[in-house]
């Protein structure tokens, strides 16, 4: 016959073994899930990163194959379409919404206003990943040359844009990096 005593140790022992093994799934399950939802953040995540817009703008006196002159460009040199939310353009104290609006504010300008073609960005264009806008572009080195003294340096673009994902993005075109120039919003 068995003693209570050893019973009483059998059957703690056997609990003692049930009750670590339940623990063990527990936890085990628990760093299960954990990790499960690291994963989904870090694949939303990549979702994001691989569609944000990065704008830039920069000048350029080689507007054609075989014409010189001068081009103000925004280019949208990121993994994604920028959506365009809202523009303005500061120039000598200045805020304009549309490039055909500061254009005439410029001294001399009628003498070139035939040779100038602009574009407008507005809220609602989206400017495709690795495309661009020539804001302002006039033909000819003497005429270029007179554009690129009035605005290239001076003028200060700001465009609030949003990507696929609804992140908000603002660009400034005089900012020291380009980190600087591309801030997240919100």
């Amino acid at each position: 016959m068995v003693d209570k005593k050893e019973k009483s140790a059998v059957t703690r022992q056997r609990v003692s073994v049930d009750i670590l093994l339940s623990i063990t799934a527990v936890i085990t399950s628990v760093c299960a899930l954990g990790i499960t939802f690291y994963q989904a953040y870090l694949q939303r995540t990549q979702q994001y990163a691989s569609v944000i817009p990065i704008l830039q703008t920069f000048n350029t006196s080689g507007i054609d194959d075989d014409k010189t002159g001068y081009a103000f460009v925004v280019a949208n040199k990121g993994l994604g379409p920028a959506f365009i939310e809202a523009v303005t353009l500061d120039y000598e104290g200045k805020s304009y919404d549309d490039i055909d609006k500061l254009l005439p504010q410029l001294k001399d300008s009628t003498a070139f206003a035939n040779h100038v073609t602009t574009s407008t960005l507005s809220k609602g264009l989206v400017i495709p990943q690795g495309e661009s806008i020539r804001l302002v572009e006039i033909a000819g080195g003497r005429e270029g040359s007179w554009l690129r003294r009035k605005i290239a340096d001076r003028m200060k673009v700001t465009i609030v844009y949003r990507s696929v994902y609804k992140q908000k993005w603002r660009f400034t075109n005089q900012s020291e990096t380009i980190d600087d120039a591309n801030v997240e919003l919100e």
